[in-house]
């Protein structure tokens, strides 16, 4: 079980999918899995270049989990299949169109374990 759960919602051209998954996998907290919720509609163009994209990282790092919905369902409902998913004892979202700086899990993870249990999020 890994401890921190990334989760990515994408819908739309996956222009900045790809660094964004980047930015993911070189963190310097190793112990994530990374949750990619596609919501594009089947059949579409931005479905097929989001497949192509995302099967490159599945087929190199098994912390990559990619669920596709079987229609648009909106971002809500995309974060919400990703935490249905997600086996982490954190989660952290990220936008499809955004990017983590490489020491930004370790920052989080760090000052969550060292707050008091009452606090119930980092930003």
């Amino acid at each position: 079980m890994a401890t921190i759960s990334v989760i990515i919602p994408t819908y739309g051209s996956p222009i900045f999918l790809e660094r964004c998954i980047e930015s993911v996998l070189i963190q310097t907290f190793k112990d994530l899995e990374l949750i990619i919720i596609d919501d594009n509609n089947p059949d579409t163009e931005d479905r097929i270049r989001t497949e192509l994209l995302v099967n490159k990282f599945l087929l190199r790092d098994t912390r990559v989990i990619y669920k596709k919905h079987d229609k648009n369902k909106n971002g809500a409902a995309a974060r919400n299949t990703g935490f249905a998913v997600a086996k982490g004892k954190y989660i952290s979202l990220l936008d499809s169109d955004d990017e983590y700086m490489p020491d930004r899990l370790q920052k989080c993870y760090d000052k969550m374990e060292a707050a008091p249990q009452t606090v119930a999020g980092v930003y």
